[in-house]
């Protein structure tokens, strides 16, 4: 990895580099939306599809990223799998606030800020949790 990257990594705080991650994630979800959408797919299926995606790859950002420093290099590839599928228990729940807030915000805004909105109400479940549990020293 570059060395100005893991200085970076090594010298911001968990909650800015959880930010700029989740940002990110975000951005994803909803460019996926607005593809989808455009192409003619149901918004709410377009909204989880593109959640599904987006939290993939918020798994593997967040391990290399945000909770970089609990990532141990002799780590098993068991226990990778593990946090990857708690990753994404603890995504299917926030998966449920994210359409139930998509759903409700799309009756008064576009689908794309129904979309932000979505993701803002699970972003300080999934910060509490990952801290806690998942990315757990």
């Amino acid at each position: 990895m570059n060395e100005k990257w893991i200085t970076w990594i090594d010298h911001t705080p968990r909650l800015i580099r959880f930010c700029f991650v989740g940002g990110f994630c975000g951005l994803v979800q909803m460019a996926f939306l607005y593809v989808f959408v455009t192409r003619g797919v149901q918004e709410n299926l377009s909204n989880l599809v593109a959640f599904i995606i987006s939290v993939q790859i918020n798994f593997f950002l967040s391990y290399f990223i945000t909770w970089n420093d609990r990532r141990n290099p002799s780590l098993k590839l068991t226990k990778l799998a593990r946090r990857l599928v708690s990753f994404n228990g603890m995504a299917i729940t926030t998966m449920v606030v994210n359409q139930v807030a998509f759903a409700i915000f799309l009756f008064f805004t576009p689908y794309i800020a129904a979309g932000g909105l979505g993701i803002l109400a699970v972003a300080a479940v999934n910060y509490m949790v990952s801290d806690k549990f998942i990315f757990a020293r």
